[in-house]
Parts: C-alpha cells; sequence; structure tokens
C-alpha cells in the first residue's frame, strides 16, 4: 500500500532521462539515491532555470513530482508523495494521531549538518520560534519526524 501511494505518477527512469538533458546537473553518491527520490548537484547561480524547465519536461511526462533546491548546491527530484513533511502527514494518519488531538508544524533539518532548506530555516525563524506549535527538530531525517511525534504527544 505504501509503496502504491509512493508510486502515484512517479517514474524513476523517466526522471533519470528528462535530467540527462542537462548538462548542468550531477549526480551526488549512490548513498544519496532512493527509489522515490534522486538527488544531484547544481550551482545556485543555474538553478532557477534547470529547476523550472526540469518542472515542465517531468509534467509533460505525466509525472507529478517535488523538485527542492536547498543549501545553494543541492537539488533533489522526489515523488510528490515523499519526503519528510509527507511522512510525517502519512504516520500521523496511520496511528491515528488526530483522534489524540496532536497538532502542529514541523520544521526538518538540524543545526550542525543544515539539511533543512534555507528559505524554510528564514521564515522558522522570523515566524515561528516563539510558537509551540512549530518546532524545528533537530535530529536528522526520520528520526526528526520521529522527534516531532514525542514532542507534540507531550505537549497535548
Amino acid at each position: 500500500m505504501v509503496l502504491h501511494y509512493l508510486d502515484h505518477k512517479w517514474d524513476r527512469d523517466v526522471v533519470l532521462e528528462e535530467i540527462a538533458k542537462f548538462p548542468e546537473l550531477t549526480m551526488q553518491s549512490e548513498t544519496e539515491q532512493r527509489r522515490h527520490k534522486v538527488s544531484f548537484y547544481l550551482e545556485k547561480g543555474k538553478a532557477p532555470n534547470v529547476v523550472k524547465a526540469l518542472s515542465k519536461r517531468l509534467e509533460k511526462r505525466g509525472l507529478d513530482v517535488k523538485i527542492i533546491y536547498s543549501n545553494g548546491i543541492a537539488l533533489d527530484v522526489l515523488a510528490q508523495a515523499a519526503g519528510k513533511g509527507r511522512t510525517l502527514a502519512f504516520l500521523l494518519e496511520k496511528l491515528n494521531v488526530d483522534e489524540l488531538g496532536i497538532r502542529g508544524t514541523l520544521v526538518c533539518g538540524d543545526s550542525t549538518v543544515n539539511n533543512a532548506q534555507e528559505e524554510l530555516l528564514h521564515w522558522y525563524t522570523e515566524n515561528a520560534r516563539s510558537n509551540p506549535q512549530i518546532i524545528h527538530a533537530t535530529e536528522r531525517c526520520a528520526a526528526g519526524i520521529l522527534q516531532a511525534i514525542g514532542e507534540f504527544s507531550q505537549a497535548n
């Protein structure tokens, strides 16, 4: 069921085929690749044009993806249903967390690795730092999601 959910309008081979048309993109190491995520390096100055063109090409191919450019160098293409936020929402739904009255928003990324999107961290600093319903997880990846579930569970 989970793979069917993640596979909706996602075809990794088509993504790689289209990305091959962009010499500006350099594939990151194999350790950064996943079934529903492909990761590349891209110079900051080239990012806006590449992201726009790649998005159009993938949409024309019938895919529904998220393209995330972060830290001025990393470009990820993910299945629309993949990613930290969607994973958290999926887990909360499957665990019936709404029935427990747990509400909140999560900003993932730890300060040492700084793997949250720069824009998201800026938004958090400007708008959400004093809001207890919005947390900035200090743990990486799935551990950040578990941290958020734990913090929101304790708060409610």
